[in-house]
């Protein structure tokens, strides 16, 4: 008996090294920059409208409206990914204090704080974009704004740039209001 647990221990200790490698292998894949795990946007898996601009111009419109694609909004897409006439829309029922920041992104973004009625009641223009999750240098954020929906736009986007506060935006979509909308 005593042979066997000595011949066990003297085999573990053989293999030790690889089972340490192994470890680390996997600790440090876990802890990888999140540059190397970007999620790809799939446009197809928003609902999707129009905001009408109050110069008449549209926006092609991602609805996140459940937490899920909240949390995502545009971080890990890339800047090739999205046009500068689409923008997101953050959708909740009801009023709050709304805080945005910027974690894997790879454009900057103006984010336009919306009352219940898509009226722009705040605007933060050309917030830093910054790929991956880790700091320094330090991940950007908003301001907290009390509002109702958030819209998210490149900041190079001739349409971000004629937003203002007081305009009045408008919805449109097949599939209805967006308290419809799935």
């Amino acid at each position: 008996m005593a042979i066997t647990i000595a011949q066990n221990k003297s085999k573990l200790i053989k293999k030790l090294p690889f089972i340490c490698g192994l470890l680390i292998t996997l600790l440090v894949a876990s802890c990888l920059d999140d540059n190397n795990k970007r999620a790809t946007f799939n446009p197809n898996s928003y609902p999707q409208g129009k905001i009408k601009l109050t110069n008449g111009q549209e926006l092609r419109t991602f609805v996140a409206k459940d937490v899920e694609k909240q949390t995502q909004g545009l971080s890990g897409v890339l800047k090739e990914d999205f046009e500068e006439t689409e923008a997101m829309l953050f959708y909740y029922e009801e009023d709050g204090p709304r805080r945005f920041w910027m974690p894997d992104t790879y454009f900057n973004l103006d984010i336009f704080f919306l009352d219940k009625n898509l009226q722009v009641i705040d605007i933060e223009r050309n917030m830093p974009a910054h790929p991956g999750r880790s700091e320094p240098p330090r991940i950007s954020q908003t301001r907290t704004v009390k509002c109702r929906h958030v819209l998210e736009l490149k900041s190079n986007s001739e349409l971000s740039r004629a937003i203002k506060i007081g305009d009045q935006l408008t919805w449109t979509s097949e599939e209805g209001s967006l308290s419809e909308i799935k």
